[in-house]
């Protein structure tokens, strides 16, 4: 390695290109998370800092020394304005537990539908509008906050596995994919963990648009969803002796200021 000091300027340029972009190999195509893209640049600093003492060769005088080194700082600071560039970061949003609503239908006899909601609602949002497949979402749910607006129905629906609050007191739920359909709209598809089960649950997702929030200054972006699952996927079968479901039919509000 430290035949490296007696290289040529370009060849050591080419060297930390190489190393740089074997950091970024599968990150160049997409944009990533601010959280992913400060981690690399300090892998690509790291570079760096290793090639320096291997520059450091005695056959190079005080100048060459420099303008090697110089060159080597300067093509990381390239890759790593690169990653931390616009083009390669999403947006992060959380949600806002005041203003995020899930709702909830499922059959009951054939006569009409529970309704309820869930009241305790966390998560995060990552949004890229140029590039919505780089969009993910993350969210958290406490099983517990079930509300049918009645508590002996919310009691009776936990005590016979419907999301099984008391065993697994929390729902999660991350995206895995995400996919653009049409103006403002698009389809999420994520694993849903509930009752201890882990199942894929596809969202179809609206954009309804972000403006600055009069209450606190911050850039604040909307969405409106709505899916359906099965509690039978669940193994929530004990909830068929209420005569309900299985098929669960949902929608969401939701608004999400910017970090």
């Amino acid at each position: 390695m430290a035949l490296l000091g007696r290289l040529p300027l370009e060849r050591v340029e080419g060297f930390v290109m190489q190393a740089s972009k074997k950091a970024l190999q599968k990150q160049t195509n997409h944009k990533i998370p601010q959280s992913d893209a400060l981690l690399l640049r300090s892998q690509v600093q790291l570079n760096a800092a290793t090639l320096e003492p291997i520059v450091r060769h005695p056959n190079l005088d005080g100048g060459m020394y420099a303008t090697v080194l110089k060159a080597v700082l300067q093509v990381s600071a390239v890759w790593a304005g690169i990653l931390i560039g616009p083009s390669f970061v999403a947006d992060k949003y959380t949600i806002d537990p005041e203003h995020v609503y899930i709702h909830f239908f499922i059959q009951h006899y054939p006569w009409a539908k529970y309704l309820g909601a869930f009241h305790d609602i966390k998560g995060t949002i990552l949004f890229d509008r140029d590039n919505v497949s780089a969009s993910s979402v993350q969210a958290e749910i406490a099983a517990e906050s079930v509300d049918t607006s009645n508590k002996y129905r919310d009691t009776e629906l936990q005590a016979h596995g419907f999301n099984n609050g008391w065993e697994f007191p929390k729902i999660t739920y991350e995206s895995i994919s995400v996919k653009k359909t049409g103006d403002n709209m698009g389809k999420v598809i994520g694993n849903l963990t509930m009752a201890g089960i882990t199942v894929p649950v596809a969202i179809d997702v609206i954009f309804n648009g972000e403006a600055k929030s009069p209450f606190d200054n911050k850039q604040r972006v909307g969405f409106s969803a709505t899916g359906k699952l099965s509690t039978d996927d669940f193994k929530m079968t004990s909830v068929a002796d209420l005569n309900i479901g299985p098929e669960v039919n949902f929608m969401i509000e939701v608004e999400a200021p910017k970090d």
